[in-house]
């Protein structure tokens, strides 16, 4: 191999050899001319010898090809040490190529990179555009899907809807409801039965009587429900007055009584249930004399109980019958005798606390008479001016508040006589309770409230009973006295004169007696109040008792 500090140099000839167009891409040298140098007799000339074989002659061609290609690599190295490029390795002669072609690639790598930034950042563009357009695919997907189950969905929504509406509204929610309010009460008070031994010598019209006006209703006093279990609940609630609207079940000679709340003209029933008088008798029955068990039964069961039956019932004497048959089938022994039924002339309201214990006492309102409910009802509170042996009157609480009411008068009548107070009348559809201190200070005996709301009136009712059902009036309240005759002028609201005053501040110290202040109820665990489902009562005609 010759030196490479004596390459000899290529000079031209004055015959210019004609292109080579026949040089192959490769990395082999083109074919020798007749012109051509020979460089250090590596590259064959036209002069070389022929041979005949020739494998021997490829493989020779090879070799000189392979040491062509080692000279020409060991140039373009000298020159990359040299000129600190470096030469292609695809083609031997781009040696004085180097450094156009090297700029070219740097200008190429420049752009190649710029394109990569482009490319970059048009791939994140591309991302978040992709994102966003994921998005709302997504969202127009959800979309569509609204879209085309509106009408399902919608209908979905609206049973939703209802169901709760029913719910708030059903029979089960509503009665629970109260029974859940009145479980308050008792968790607040002591109940007990009255003491026999020390006051049983009192007359009945000496006492104040724990009282419930609609008793068996769930909530509002219309479009509402009425059941057994509020019964039961307001008995444990110290309540031993009970107070039912009756109405006929239908028209007809087939009627039975239901307990409902509506008008007696044309008999509109208004509740959405009504319940049978006998399920509500069974209950008294089952509850009013026995010892509270922690779910059903008292804890007074020796004290007395007063039905008062406002009836509806427009004189269908099928009906009237039925109640009286319906009355002696569940308290036979416990009604008084027959000197104190409507038809003799025992004054009830001096018959002493030792002979109504454990007895059940019939209040009615007018229309029973021809019935068999004369011989059973004690007292009428519609009679009064009929004779002098119906002393009872029933009256709303708005009637004793009305300026210029004769409280003096009702106080007289409420020595000798009975006297029951009713939040309101017929028609009204919101519970309303009152302030009961002017009826305590009157000396009324049945001062009922609607136990089912809970208020502060009903508060303040709750803890006058706190541990008795019966609280005894005042002396100046009670029979044989006189001297809380001037305890009232004609107008209540204001004292007109010196010499009432005495007697006045007599009867208010004497009423605060039975008056103290409220307490709030304590909270107490709800129990599980669970009745058998109400007995609808035979349709038969009752005999006249």
């Amino acid at each position: 191999m010759a030196d490479k500090t004596n390459t000899p140099t290529i000079s031209p000839t004055n015959n210019t050899p004609p292109p080579a167009t026949n040089i192959p891409k490769t990395n082999t040298a083109p074919p020798p001319t007749n012109n051509t140098p020979k460089i250090n007799n590596l590259l064959p000339t036209n002069n070389a010898p022929k041979t005949n074989n020739k494998a021997k002659a490829a493989n020779e061609r090879k070799k000189s090809m392979s040491s062509f290609d080692e000279i020409t690599e060991q140039g373009s190295n000298m020159f990359s040490d040299m000129f600190g490029t470096k030469k292609s390795n695809s083609d031997p002669f781009s040696i004085n190529k180097t450094g156009s072609d090297n700029g070219k690639n740097e200008k190429k790598n420049s752009n190649v990179n710029e394109k990569k930034n482009r490319n970059g950042t048009e791939n994140k563009n591309e991302t978040s555009n992709d994102n966003t357009l994921q998005t709302a695919k997504e969202e127009s997907g959800v979309y569509e899907v609204v879209s085309e189950n509106y009408l399902l969905l919608l209908g979905i929504t609206a049973a939703i809807i209802i169901m709760i509406i029913i719910y708030f509204f059903s029979e089960s929610f509503r009665v629970d409801r109260s029974v859940s309010k009145m479980l308050v009460y008792q968790g607040f008070q002591q109940i007990m039965s009255f003491n026999y031994s020390s006051l049983g010598n009192k007359r009945l019209g000496d006492f104040y009587v724990s009282s419930a006006y609609n008793a068996a209703h769930s909530g509002y006093q219309m479009y509402d429900y009425t059941s057994d279990k509020i019964v039961l609940s307001v008995l444990q609630s110290s309540a031993r007055y009970l107070e039912f609207n009756v109405f006929n079940s239908e028209f007809g000679a087939k009627a039975f009584p239901v307990v409902s709340m509506g008008y007696k003209v044309g008999e509109w029933k208004m509740m959405v249930t009504d319940t049978p008088l006998e399920s509500i008798f069974q209950t008294i029955l089952d509850n009013a004399f026995k010892i509270y068990d922690g779910v059903n039964g008292v804890n007074n069961p020796d004290d007395p109980v007063f039905i008062g039956l406002n009836l509806n019932t427009n004189s269908n004497l099928d009906c009237l019958n039925l109640i009286g048959y319906l009355i002696t089938k569940y308290f036979s022994t416990r009604l008084l005798n027959n000197e104190y039924s409507f038809q003799n002339n025992d004054d009830i309201a001096d018959i002493t606390m030792a002979q109504l214990m454990g007895k059940v006492v019939i209040f009615a309102s007018d229309g029973f008479q021809g019935s068999g409910l004369e011989e059973i009802v004690n007292y009428s509170w519609d009679n009064i001016n009929n004779s002098p042996k119906h002393k009872m009157q029933r009256l709303l609480w708005s009637d004793i508040m009305v300026p210029g009411y004769d409280s003096n008068k009702l106080i007289e009548f409420n020595r000798t006589g009975l006297t029951i107070i009713v939040p309101h009348d017929e028609g009204d559809f919101f519970n309303t309770n009152y302030d009961t201190n002017k009826a305590f200070e009157l000396g009324c005996q049945f001062i009922a409230m609607e136990f089912q709301y809970v208020d502060s009136n009903m508060d303040n009712y709750i803890t006058k009973f706190k541990k008795t059902s019966f609280i005894m009036k005042d002396e100046d309240l009670q029979k044989g006295r006189k001297n809380a005759t001037k305890a009232f002028t004609t107008k209540p609201q204001t004292t007109t004169s010196s010499t009432s005053s005495t007697s006045s501040t007599s009867s208010t110290s004497s009423t605060s007696k039975a008056k103290s202040s409220p307490t709030t109820p304590k909270t107490t665990i709800a129990k599980d109040i669970d009745k058998s489902s109400p007995t609808t009562p035979t349709t038969t005609r009752a005999k006249r008792i």
